[in-house]
Parts: structure tokens; C-alpha cells; sequence
């Protein structure tokens, strides 16, 4: 059922399709390749988790090659949903200047909005930030 929904386009259905794949569940074999499309299928249709997740395969390398502006592309368009991982992540590679150019200041930006939703990381990351 969430195969056949996925496949006609439902976003939330190929989210989870990515995640069955990604996690080897629900009788589906581990395949990082496959949770890798289906996420980016969803991400396509502005689903901020999705964005988030794909941004991850491609910051780790994991099912695409590894693309660090790629992944800050996905988690930029996650965190202008206000999307908290995906702001701290997307952070996280503007203090470091991975895929984008090294920006500390947007770094603040971006751990301060996830932080004042709750993100415990980013509140960690805007400290660091705050004492370098």
C-alpha cells in the first residue's frame, strides 16, 4: 500500500518508503540508493523532512555520491520551512564552509531560529559558536 501510494505521488508515502529503505523494514531489503530517490521524490514536492533526510544521504555519501552543496541545498529549503535539524545541520556546514562559503554570522542565524524551537544541538553549536 505505501509502495503503490508512493508511486502516485503521495509525499508522505515516499517519505516513508525512503525510510522503510533506508532502515531495511517492513520486508524491504537496505537500500540507500532506493531511500535515496524516494526521499528526493517527496523533497521535490517542498517536504521539509524529506529535504532533510535527502540532505543527509548527501552529507554523509550514503545512497548518492557524496555532495556537500547538495546537502546544504536540501537543508536550506528545510529550514526556511523552519525545519530545526535541518537549521542546525545547515549551520553546522557554514561554520566549517562545507559546500557553502565558511559564513559564521548565518551560522548564528541558523542555530538561534532552531534553537528557539528546541534544538538541543543547536543550542550547543550556538554556545560553541558564541565562546570561539
Amino acid at each position: 500500500v505505501v509502495k503503490q501510494s508512493a508511486e502516485a505521488g503521495d509525499k508522505q508515502a515516499q517519505l516513508m518508503l525512503g525510510t522503510m529503505y533506508e532502515d531495511g523494514v517492513g520486508g524491504l531489503p537496505s537500500d540507500l540508493r532506493e531511500a535515496a530517490y524516494w526521499y528526493e521524490q517527496a523533497a521535490r514536492q517542498g517536504y521539509p523532512k524529506a529535504q532533510y533526510n535527502l540532505g543527509l544521504l548527501y552529507e554523509d555519501g550514503r545512497g548518492v555520491k557524496q555532495d556537500h552543496k547538495q546537502a546544504a541545498y536540501w537543508y536550506d529549503k528545510a529550514a526556511r520551512a523552519g525545519f530545526g535539524e535541518a537549521q542546525n545541520n545547515l549551520g553546522v556546514l557554514f561554520v566549517l564552509g562545507k559546500g557553502v562559503n565558511k559564513n559564521p554570522k548565518r551560522a548564528e542565524q541558523l542555530f538561534t531560529e532552531a534553537a528557539r524551537s528546541g534544538n538541543a544541538d543547536a543550542r550547543r553549536n550556538l554556545d560553541m559558536l558564541r565562546k570561539s
